[in-house]
């Protein structure tokens, strides 16, 4: 039976429609969103329109082919190279695609497009199947029975995002001496030992956290982690083999933008939340509209190919903002993740976490209490030139750590409870500091004119300064929180030695 130029149409739209909106439905299932909302109906609704476009346009079969092709390409790219292909280039995958679809398109012809369907469709089931697993799984986990619980030696190994060392807070700044405060009589009420003057090696995540889970100082930038580091993450981490020679347990939580548990870490038990989790949003007072763009933003920037045609063929005012979630999408895992865990643990367990508190934006205010959005810090670029701005910003960054005060006390205190504090060896500290930095005009475009005149330097490498440095700059880089509270420990104490935190962490996670 020949079909008309309707059914035609009808057919073509329904599968243009489907290649766009299962990655959707996909990404709202992973990230825990749910449907039932304004934002997801209007999004719809909207996906629908270049669908039409494409439909209208693609009258001959070559032009619809080379559209689908387009659409499984560029959809599928990142896809492939994280499940398959993390150290393959980006350009390859998609040249191999491009080449590997167009000759089953050929081959199957007509054929392929019932099958697509059924592919796209076994997919979704599949990713809505483990989401629903993903809280029946924990339920059985801590629901086991556990018994003597102080009899295991367990390792709490926590490291919090931007948290400047005790010795680093700005006395300038309003907020800070109380912050500082709060933090301190947490630490020194359960027994820590600090170390007020440790710093880090260096100012990056990338580099600090890998360095010291090798227990070596860097050759290089990004030494340990693959080219990818969502994808492949560290190519070696020394402590967590350590451990698991030991006989220890391994679990990690992690957020998306790092992998710690890289290959050849099958046995490790990894819990990873998305630093921009789509579900956060619930819990803050945004409207459906800004809602929607957060949806859009971060469903045209999964896939790296998609985001970059996308700024290359739409005007740049057309372009959605990111919110960052930072401290909001953590808390999946954070607190009450990690002590299911802990109290549910039946051998001695390594408990890794990176967190991203007090890491921007500045979202919780003393009480917990979520500011509005409008009184987010949402730019990435921390640098400040006014004074003002400077200490406006630190003190929202203050106000979040005296929150993060308070949740490591009631974080303790249920380690007590449960009759495991005591026989735990608790480790916390900041990857870096707190990267807010208040510059003058003059270095800035001393700076600028550097970069510009040595093109073939990355701007890293000279190490933002082109003059001797203020203290209170590289306090603010480089001064970080250390604690450890020992197994057993009945007091605190304080080491005011100078060093690294890589260098007083040998003695404890290194023992010789």
């Amino acid at each position: 039976m020949r079909l008309s130029d309707s059914d035609r149409f009808a057919g073509r739209l329904i599968i243009l429609y489907v290649l766009i909106a299962v990655p959707l439905c996909r990404l709202l299932i992973q990230h825990e969103y749910g449907f039932l909302y304004a934002e997801v109906f209007v999004l719809g609704l909207l996906a629908l329109l270049p669908c039409v476009a494409g439909a209208l346009i693609a009258r001959k079969p070559i032009y619809f082919y080379a559209i689908v092709l387009f659409l499984i390409v560029i959809q599928s790219s990142h896809s492939v190279q994280v499940e398959f292909f993390p150290n393959v280039r980006v350009r390859w995958i998609i040249l191999g695609l491009m080449v590997l679809t167009s000759a089953i398109m050929i081959l199957m012809r007509k054929r392929f497009f019932p099958v697509l369907l059924i592919y796209l469709g076994g997919m979704l089931l599949a990713d809505t199947v483990q989401a629903l697993a993903v809280p029946v799984q924990a339920l059985i986990t801590h629901e086991r029975p556990t018994k003597a619980l102080g009899k295991f030696q367990h390792v709490v190994y926590i490291i919090f995002d931007e948290l400047i060392g005790l010795k680093g807070f700005p006395c300038d700044v309003e907020g800070s001496l109380k912050a500082r405060s709060d933090l301190q009589q947490v630490l020194l009420k359960n027994n820590f030992r600090v170390y007020p003057f440790a710093f880090s090696n260096y100012r990056s995540t990338r580099d600090s956290i890998p360095s010291i889970l090798n227990n070596h100082l860097l050759k290089s930038t990004g030494e340990y982690l693959g080219e990818n580091a969502q994808i492949s993450g560290l190519k070696k981490n020394s402590l967590f083999q350590q451990f698991l020679n030991r006989g220890y347990a391994v679990r990690v939580y992690q957020s998306d933008l790092i992998n710690f548990a890289g290959p050849g870490f099958a046995s490790v038990a990894v819990r990873t939340y998305k630093a921009n989790n789509l579900a956060a949003m619930h819990s803050i007072h945004m409207d459906w509209i800004q809602r929607l763009r957060q949806i859009l933003t971060i469903y045209l920037q999964t896939d790296t190919l998609c985001w970059s045609t996308y700024q290359a063929l739409v005007p740049a005012r057309f372009h959605p903002t990111r919110y960052h979630m930072g401290p909001l999408a953590m808390g999946d895992v954070w607190p009450s993740a990690i002590l299911a865990d802990i109290k549910a643990a039946q051998q001695n367990t390594l408990f890794f976490a990176h967190l991203l508190t007090p890491h921007y934006p500045y979202v919780y205010r003393p009480d917990g209490t979520v500011r509005g959005l409008d009184e987010w810090f949402h730019d990435d670029n921390l640098f400040f030139y006014r004074e003002s701005e400077y200490k406006y910003w630190y003190w929202n960054y203050m106000e979040q750590v005296e929150f993060l005060a308070r949740q490591l006390d009631a974080f303790f205190h249920e380690l007590r409870a449960a009759g495991i504090y005591d026989s735990t060896l608790v480790v916390i500290h900041g990857d870096h500091g707190s990267r807010l930095r208040l510059l003058d005009e003059g270095e800035r475009a001393a700076r600028m004119k550097l970069i510009f005149e040595s093109p073939k330097c990355p701007p890293a490498s000279l190490y933002d300064y082109v003059s001797p440095p203020k203290l209170q700059d590289l306090l603010n880089r480089f001064s970080t929180l250390l604690a450890i509270k020992p197994v057993g420990a009945t007091q605190p104490s304080e080491v005011t030695t100078k060093g690294s935190v890589l260098f007083f962490l040998r003695g404890v996670l290194w023992p010789s």
